[in-house]
């Protein structure tokens, strides 16, 4: 059971790290040659923020870790605003 935790944590880690941001979009590494960009600018308003939530939460790639990873980055662009 221990190791079943341990590499559900490691696999939340690894999804955590496929998503960055600069001062433009936040990127998500879906595969070694494709990056899924969000400009930063299509989600200063909720209406924007929650088109894009639920786009991208309909991707098959795209797991919880992964989304809450892009929600917090959302918000932190918008609270340094």
């Amino acid at each position: 059971m221990i190791e079943g935790v341990l590499s559900l944590k490691k696999d939340a880690q690894e999804d955590e790290k496929r998503i960055t941001m600069d001062d433009n979009a936040i990127c998500i590494h879906v595969k070694p040659l494709y990056d899924y960009y969000i400009y930063l600018s299509d989600c200063e308003t909720v209406t924007g923020a929650l088109r894009w939530v639920e786009h991208i939460r309909q991707k098959t790639w795209m797991t919880d870790v992964m989304l809450s990873r892009v929600i917090e980055l959302m918000i932190q662009h918008n609270e340094a605003r």
